[in-house]
């Protein structure tokens, strides 16, 4: 924001709009990859080498690019909005917030890989919000929300089993991670 500034003086609202939407788009591939792909397979610590450093350099660049675009947009609205700065920085506190009660809650009902899919459509019904002059603008809201009602009812996007997980009776997600028990 601050190395090509040139760029985002015109159409702010766009800009939150967009990176917004990339912020969605990078979580939703950074999901699939860190639950397509685990690092362990079958719950075997993998053999040290090219192969998994690359797989490492994969999924640090994935998980990592949400929080780029989330960055982008939190930067470019306190860049743009001085004069209300404090009201931005405010909502910015309080979006957190309540982020954080309701993380657990997102997780006991919705499961670990769907309340990041209700992350991301969060994302773009902040993006749709910020650019009121696009006509189009709640139709990717719309996708994220359907996102989550079909992951809901057949789970496409899942964790797999981790190791010793054949003959399980409690598998649920709480604020800090799956918990399972035999």
């Amino acid at each position: 924001v601050f190395l090509r500034a040139e760029r985002f003086k015109t159409n702010v609202q766009r800009h939150l709009r967009a990176h917004a939407q990339w912020f969605a788009l990078a979580t939703l591939v950074a999901l699939i990859f860190a639950t397509k792909f685990p690092v362990f397979k079958g719950g075997k610590v993998p053999e040290m080498g090219i192969v998994l450093m690359l797989h490492l350099f994969g999924l640090i660049t994935t998980t990592a690019l949400p929080f780029f675009f989330a960055g982008v947009v939190v930067s470019l609205s306190l860049t743009w909005f001085r004069d209300d700065v404090n009201r931005v920085y405010s909502y910015d506190l309080a979006g957190a917030a309540i982020g954080a009660m309701v993380c657990g809650l997102v997780l006991g009902v919705f499961g670990g890989p769907t309340a990041v899919l209700v992350a991301a459509t969060a994302g773009l019904v902040g993006g749709a919000l910020f650019d009121k002059t696009s006509r189009w603008r709640w139709i990717p809201a719309g996708v994220g929300a359907l996102l989550v009602a079909i992951n809901l009812v057949y789970p496409l996007i899942r964790v797999g089993p981790g190791s010793g997980e054949g003959k399980l009776t409690l598998r649920k997600w709480n604020g800090v991670s799956r918990s399972t028990g035999a």
